[in-house]
């Protein structure tokens, strides 16, 4: 059944056009509206990402930004896929090219080394080779920020499972990156996650999760052979609150199956907060069931709706 499931997941979905980033010394082209795959090279590596433009992002009314100017800067979405993902499917399980285009943001969407992200502790051939991540997302908005200003003052990362993990890992170690995080379905895997300044995190977990167990230990399901036994959520959760100085305790709201923790009184405007689902698995709550391998996504809340207006909220403080 593994076989299959990575076969379900590494199927490529269409890309709108294909863009070659510009020669060296040239001027950069406008940005293409629509997907498009880019290719760079970092650490003599080929590394892919898809970069999601919406069609009316550079017209200036409305308040959008306006892509002809250089001094209009566009807020950015790293979206990181999971383990055996692709670029195509982290943005048609969470509906990223919709979001985008309903929110007016730039989504960037990188590739894995064989299909995995080494997040410290996890998981498979990128964390074997021990392929600096971190770098490579990095230089992904780099690349993008060639062509596309980018505010740096409205970065964030998000993603599931092996990708979520990334997502803490750029919360741990480039802290003065992103403005915030929101990890679906993941856990801290980063050794000693001391993030340099207050960033905001937004963690989203299903209680019936069985891949990535919120309260941590060996995983009772799992797609990869010997699974690491995972730390408890809310480990990762409180280096993120020392980080940001917020109160001890949270505020929390409870309707359904959703419950939703908020800790106040953060350092720099930042914020914490923690969304768990009592019936939920290990998937994208409102997102696309990738394979019927995978547990179906809860209705009771979209991920991505809260996710993006939790990133609007937040911006970077240097």
């Amino acid at each position: 059944m593994r076989r299959r499931l990575a076969a379900t997941l590494l199927a490529p979905l269409a890309v709108l056009s294909v863009t070659a980033g510009p020669a060296a010394g040239a001027e950069p082209d406008p940005p293409t509206t629509g997907t498009t795959e880019h290719r760079i090279t970092i650490g003599g590596t080929d590394r892919r990402y898809l970069l999601v433009v919406p069609p009316d992002l550079g017209k200036p009314d409305l308040g959008k930004p306006d892509l002809g100017k250089p001094d209009e800067r566009v807020p950015v979405v790293v979206v990181l896929h999971g383990g055996f993902g692709t670029p195509e499917n982290a943005l048609t399980q969470g509906g990223w090219v919709e979001a985008a285009a309903r929110e007016h943001f730039v989504v960037v969407a990188p590739e894995g080394l064989h299909r995995s992200w080494n997040a410290g502790g996890c998981c498979g051939p990128a964390m074997r080779a021990g392929t600096d991540d971190v770098e490579v997302v990095l230089a992904t908005l780099d690349d993008v920020d060639a062509t596309i200003a980018v505010d740096p003052d409205r970065v964030y990362a998000t993603g599931i499972s092996n990708g979520g993990m990334l997502a803490y890992r750029l919360g741990c170690d480039a802290a003065d990156r992103f403005a915030a995080i929101a990890p679906v379905a993941a856990t801290v895997v980063t050794e000693g996650c001391t993030p340099s300044q207050p960033i905001s995190l937004l963690h989203i977990h299903g209680l019936a999760d069985r891949n990535v167990p919120f309260d941590g230990g060996l995983p009772t399901r799992a797609f990869q052979p010997n699974p690491p036994v995972y730390p408890p959520a809310r480990d990762g959760i409180g280096a993120f609150l020392r980080a940001d100085g917020c109160d001890s305790k949270p505020q929390v709201h409870t309707k359904g199956v959703v419950s939703h923790e908020r800790w106040r009184g953060c350092d720099d405007k930042a914020a914490v907060e923690l969304v768990t689902i009592a019936d939920a698995g290990h998937s994208w709550p409102g997102g696309k069931r990738l394979a019927k391998a995978l547990d179906p996504p809860s209705t009771a809340l979209d991920a991505t709706s809260l996710i993006t207006a939790f990133f609007a909220a937040h911006t970077r403080r240097p």
